[in-house]
């Protein structure tokens, strides 16, 4: 700035911007970008310090027209005209505030409320910029928000997040992840880069930038991020210079995911940069619990239909062991009362009669069988009774031995009545000849 310049002419516009600070979500403030006084007389303007700055400005340039050129071609001739009037000349009084957009150099565009007033006695116009991008940003992310659909992954909707991510940034690369049961690692639902969607990808957590978000922190690297971060090779290939990434978690403060975006240049802070991305971390946590409920009430139902078809098998299979079982028990009937009479004739040999005995054993236990399955089928209860199995084994053994065959010695011991136990009628005979028959067939040739 001129440093002749009238006192008097400095004092309203030459103030330093307070620097951006925290601010609560949802109500970014807006930062002061610089004031400038153009002089009518003179035809002279002069700048603040901050706008001096802003603009680039060399020593002693003092034209207008040099604020027009930070502004995009569109909005230049409107912007003019806010600024000086109409045919360049304000011959009134006024106070006029008018919205536009500014480009630095080597900046990123940002939105300004540019407010001019027209001092007829002392022939000077006064203006003054303020940084609105933060509040403009907000509202656009939440009509966008308002916008996208809310039917989960199917619906696009993360990969919506994912691209208006990376248009409000202005940067190469945005995301969503979700993080695996164990933690320790992140696979994306949606990832956008450059102008597309990319293909996802399952990353481990640790030795990245995204690590710290589990402590439930937004992490923020404006620069240098993969010198950072040497361990993580998937940001020195994609030459990622800055990195901001925020939590996603759900009602018991548990940390379910998170949303970043990357760029390959460095990233420039504002009032509006948390708060943005906390917009999008709450409503990407919310779908994601979301799906989450409804993925396990899916799964419960599932379980529960599993569990319902497999007492209908039971219950099939119940019906048809009692059909079985009826029908074997008449054929048993027809069987035992033939040996009966057989084995109770005069005319039956000693030899003959033993045959019977055993015929009629293996009948009964047959019969008790049968009655098992019955009860199987009209789901009831057999009741457990205590079973010498001594006695068992003795009176199977000729069973057992014309089952074993001519081939096989079969050999017993006594427990000397020791051995009892509670079993089902017909449970232990049934026992031990499945156990003979298992032990014949592993037997070699």
């Amino acid at each position: 700035m001129d440093e002749g310049m009238d006192e008097a002419k400095r004092s309203p516009v030459d103030r330093e911007g307070n620097a951006p600070g925290t601010v609560p979500p949802l109500t970014p403030s807006t930062e002061e970008v610089g004031g400038w006084v153009h002089d009518l007389k003179a035809g002279a303007t002069y700048w603040s310090t901050t706008l001096h700055e802003l603009l680039g400005l060399e020593p002693g340039e003092t034209s207008i027209e040099r604020i027009l050129q930070v502004v995009p071609e569109p909005e230049r001739e409107r912007v003019r005209q806010h600024m000086l009037g109409e045919g360049g000349v304000r011959r009134t009084l006024t106070r006029r505030t008018l919205g536009h957009r500014i480009q630095p150099p080597g900046g990123r565009v940002r939105v300004v409320q540019h407010t001019v007033s027209f001092d007829v006695g002392a022939q000077k116009i006064e203006g003054s910029l303020h940084d609105v991008t933060a509040r403009v940003e907000m509202e656009q992310a939440m009509a966008l928000l308002a916008e996208m659909p809310s039917t989960g992954r199917h619906g696009g909707f993360y990969e919506a997040c994912a691209r208006h991510l990376a248009r409000l940034y202005d940067v190469q690369y945005a995301f969503v992840a979700a993080l695996s049961a164990d933690r320790r690692t992140a696979r994306t639902v949606a990832v956008w880069g450059g102008d597309r969607h990319l293909e996802n990808f399952e990353y481990e957590l640790r030795g990245t930038p995204c690590e710290d978000i589990l402590s439930l922190r937004k992490e923020l690297i404006p620069c240098d991020v993969a010198r950072l971060y040497p361990r993580d090779e998937m940001l020195v290939a994609m030459g990622v210079e800055s990195y901001f990434g925020a939590p996603l978690y759900d009602s018991n403060r548990t940390t379910i995911g998170l949303v970043s975006v990357m760029d390959v240049r460095p990233l420039e802070v504002s009032a509006w940069t948390a708060p943005v991305l906390g917009v999008f971390a709450t409503r990407v946590a919310v779908e994601l619990v979301r799906e989450r409920e409804e993925r396990e009430a899916r799964e419960r139902s599932a379980a529960m239909a599993e569990e319902l078809e497999h007492a209908r098998r039971l219950e099939s299979i119940g019906r048809l062991a009692g059909g079985v079982a009826h029908d074997f028990n008449n054929l048993l009937t027809i069987i035992m009362g033939n040996a009966e009479m057989l084995r109770d004739g005069p005319s039956s040999a000693e030899e003959e009669r033993a045959l019977l005995e055993e015929v009629l054993h293996a009948g009964q236990n047959a019969r008790a069988l049968t009655e098992r399955l019955l009860a199987c089928g009209r789901k009831e209860l057999v009741e457990a009774q205590i079973v010498d199995l001594d006695e068992v084994l003795e009176g199977q053994r000729h069973v057992l031995q014309r089952l074993l065959g001519p081939d096989v010695t079969l050999r017993t011991t006594s427990s000397g009545g020791a051995a009892r136990s509670a079993l089902e009628p017909g449970q232990a005979e049934q026992i031990l000849l499945n156990l003979a028959v298992n032990a014949r067939d592993a037997m070699p040739d």
